[in-house]
C-alpha cells in the first residue's frame, strides 16, 4: 500500500488541501482501480459464452473477492470514511475493434443487451459478497452508467449503489425514482454533456437544481478534461484548460459550482425548516422554470439539458433570499449535508434469469459472442 498511501491518501484524509479553504477536507468520491482485468488476470480465465458465469472459472470470482476485501480493510484501517469509493467498470467490447489491448468481453458502460447487464450484475454479486460483510465505516458501492434505462429491465435491482443515468427526461427519472421505492436503492446521478461554449452558462445551475429536485444525488458532465487546441478553438467538454502550471477552470466549471453552492443552500434550507427534500423542491418549482428539453448530436448521445429560459435575475433572487434566511438561522457546521446509508445486500432479492416456471427450450450450446478472442500480443 506504500505508492496507494503516498499518491492516493492524501486525497482521502484531506491533508492534499492543507492552506486552501478546503483544509482537510477529503474528495467527495474517488473511482477505484479495479477492473474486469485487474488485479486478475481475465485472460487466464475466461472462456467466451453468453452467459457470464459459464464464462469465468471459481478461481477468477475468488480472486477478485479477496482483492475487494483487502481494499476495504485497508481503507477501514485507514479510517477513510468520508469518501464514496466507487466499483466502477467502464470497458466497452467494441472498442477492441480499434485497441485490440481491450479487455471487456461485454458492453459494462452504457449496457445495451441482456448479456451485458448479466454480466454487471454477476460482477456486482462478487463486489456484495465480498464487501458487504466488512464494510463499516467505509462508503464504498457499485455504480453503473446507465443510458438505456429500459433495456436492463430489474436485471440490476438490488445490485447498483450508485446508477448515473443519461438522458435525463422524466421517464427515465421516473424508473428510477420506481425503483428506489420498490428496492431501496440508494443513489442515483444525472449525466450528460455540459452546455456549449457559447450557450448561457446558467445551464450548469439550473441542470444542477433540476437533478436535485428530481431526487438526484449529483450531476455528472461526461467528460471534463479539454486540450491545448481548446484554448483557440471552442470544446464543449473542455471545462478544465491544461497549463504548464497546471489546469486551468472554465467559466463554465465556476457555473457548476455555483449550482452545487445553490443546492447545498437548499439543502441547508429544509434542515434548518425540518421538511424533507421533496418539500423544498415544489417549493422551487414555483420560484423558477426547471423543465428542460435534451438536445442530442447523435442518436446514442447521452444529450445536453437545455432549458429555454435562462432567468438570472430569478437565480440571483433565489441565492440571495435563501442565503439571507440561511444567514439568519446560522446551522452548525458539517462536513456532510446528507447521510449517506448504502442498503443491506440482500442475494435473494436479486431477480434470476434462468429461473422460470416452465422450461422455455431445450439444453443448446452456449452462444458465443461476436469477438470471442483476445489479441494476447497486442494485450502485452
Amino acid at each position: 500500500w506504500t505508492r496507494w498511501d503516498r499518491n492516493v491518501g492524501p486525497l482521502l484524509d484531506g491533508s492534499a488541501f492543507n492552506g486552501l479553504p478546503r483544509d482537510g477536507e477529503p474528495v467527495d468520491v474517488l473511482y477505484l482501480p479495479f477492473s474486469e482485468n485487474w488485479p486478475v488476470n481475465l485472460y487466464a480465465h475466461y472462456d467466451p459464452s453468453y452467459w457470464i458465469e459459464d464464462a469465468f472459472t471459481e478461481a477468477y470470482a475468488d480472486e477478485l473477492q479477496t482483492a475487494f476485501r483487502k481494499f476495504i480493510r485497508h481503507c477501514e484501517d485507514k479510517g477513510w470514511k468520508d469518501t464514496f469509493f466507487q466499483f466502477y467498470l467502464n470497458n466497452k467490447v467494441y472498442h477492441r475493434e480499434r485497441y485490440p489491448a481491450g479487455s471487456a468481453p461485454w458492453v459494462f458502460d452504457e449496457p445495451i443487451h441482456t448479456q451485458d447487464f448479466l454480466a454487471l450484475q454477476w460482477y456486482g454479486k462478487q463486489w456484495h459478497s465480498a464487501v458487504g460483510p466488512i464494510r463499516k465505516r467505509t462508503l464504498a458501492g457499485f455504480r453503473g452508467d446507465i443510458s438505456y434505462l429500459p433495456f436492463g429491465r430489474n436485471i440490476l435491482r438490488g445490485i447498483m449503489d450508485m446508477t448515473y443515468v443519461g438522458g435525463n427526461d422524466i421517464q427515465k427519472t421516473r424508473m428510477i425514482q420506481e425503483q428506489q421505492f420498490a428496492a431501496g436503492d440508494a443513489f442515483f446521478s444525472e449525466y450528460g454533456t455540459a452546455s456549449g461554449v457559447d450557450a448561457p452558462n446558467t445551464q450548469p445551475v439550473l441542470w444542477s437544481l433540476s437533478a436535485w429536485a428530481a431526487g438526484a444525488d449529483g450531476i455528472l458532465p461526461w467528460q471534463t478534461i479539454g486540450e491545448e487546441k481548446h484554448w483557440r478553438q471552442a470544446g464543449q467538454t473542455a471545462l478544465f484548460y491544461p497549463h504548464p502550471k497546471g489546469p486551468c477552470p472554465s467559466v463554465r466549471l465556476k457555473a457548476f459550482t455555483r449550482g452545487q453552492q445553490l443546492v447545498e443552500y437548499l439543502t441547508l434550507l429544509g434542515t434548518v425548516l425540518d421538511v424533507d427534500r421533496h418539500v423544498i423542491a415544489d417549493w422551487l418549482a414555483e420560484q423558477l422554470e426547471l423543465r428542460s428539453s435534451v438536445k442530442k448530436a447523435f442518436g446514442e448521445d447521452a444529450g445536453t439539458a437545455a432549458f429555454d429560459r435562462h432567468d438570472l435575475t430569478g437565480l440571483w433572487k433565489l441565492r440571495h433570499r435563501i442565503g439571507s434566511f440561511l444567514s439568519e438561522k446560522a446551522p452548525p457546521y458539517r462536513r456532510s449535508l446528507v447521510k449517506r446509508n448504502l442498503p443491506a445486500y440482500t442475494p435473494l432479492a436479486v431477480p434470476g434469469h434462468r429461473e422460470s416456471y416452465v422450461t422455455p427450450a431445450p439444453s443448446v450450446d452456449p452462444v458465443r459472442p461476436v469477438c470471442d478472442h483476445f489479441d494476447l500480443k497486442s494485450a502485452e
